[in-house]
């Protein structure tokens, strides 16, 4: 558990631990290819050879009121509702927006309570909460996701999915540098516990003024799916995934009442 108080233990080392550990174990990994994750999402998985790459960093981004929260949320509620440990990094009380779609989508409200939340936004107002962790405490940060998924533990049977909510902010309070040296970090001690079976969702808000932005995020993670809305409609396109064929296509989708997000 985290001493409130407590030194905290820095990225850096970290990052230190987890590469050397990993190294140790890379000789004895066979090199196979990734299984693959449901994404929740109706008419997606048919487009990605069946899912996400197990263990993968998924970048969603896009113009705030574009579904990315609505895809997050129904990422984590398919994986609870499949036995999968569920993780929210929640900047801007997005457990609550959760509950408040439940009711409009028909959602499963005892799988929403299944959610573990790492609260980065009562901090930022000065309350504290459930853990709470400061949106600057990146290594705090990855240490409560690693306790609240039990990843030290042993491997997660069912796998395990986290989504952080939204991205931006961190980018905001601290620097895009040291936001993307946060995801690097994360995933070496994800991968180090867990192998490749916690897969993990970025959401990030982006506009035409923010490619340097995506691009940056782009070079430490492992796909890039693109949301948008015009007056024609809402649009997805998935950029790029690994070991996934890509076509550049947008795709219509909806969201809907008694639904939520699916590909039209």
């Amino acid at each position: 558990m985290i001493v409130q108080g407590g030194p905290v233990p820095s990225l850096e080392s970290i990052a230190i631990v987890c590469t050397k550990l990993g190294a140790n174990r890379a000789g004895m990994q066979e090199l196979v290819m990734p299984t693959r994750v449901p994404t929740g999402i109706p008419g997606l998985d048919q487009q990605i050879k069946g899912g996400f790459p197990s263990g993968s960093l998924i970048l969603v981004a896009g113009p705030p009121g574009t579904g990315k929260s609505t895809f997050g949320a129904q990422f984590l509620l398919n994986g609870i509702e499949h036995d999968s440990g569920g993780v929210l990094v929640d900047t801007c009380q997005t457990t609550d927006n959760i509950r408040e779609l439940a009711g409009e989508f028909r959602w499963d409200r005892t799988l929403i309570d299944k959610i573990r939340p790492v609260d980065c936004f009562n901090f930022r107002i000065g309350e504290r909460a459930v853990n709470t962790v400061h949106i600057g405490s990146f290594g705090e940060v990855i240490i409560l996701i690693n306790e609240l998924l039990g990843t030290k533990d042993g491997p997660l049977e069912n796998g395990g999915r986290i989504v952080v909510d939204s991205f931006s902010d961190f980018i905001l309070y601290n620097s895009l540098e040291s936001s993307v040296r946060f995801l690097q970090v994360l995933r070496t001690s994800l991968k180090y516990h867990q192998k490749n079976s916690v897969t993990t969702l970025i959401i990030l808000d982006s506009g035409d003024d923010d490619q340097k932005t995506v691009q940056s995020l782009e070079y430490v993670t492992d796909a890039t799916i693109k949301l948008s809305a015009n007056d024609r409609g809402r649009f997805l396109m998935v950029s790029r995934m690994k070991a996934t064929p890509t076509t550049f296509t947008w795709t219509p989708f909806k969201i809907e009442d008694g639904k939520g997000l699916g590909l039209s």
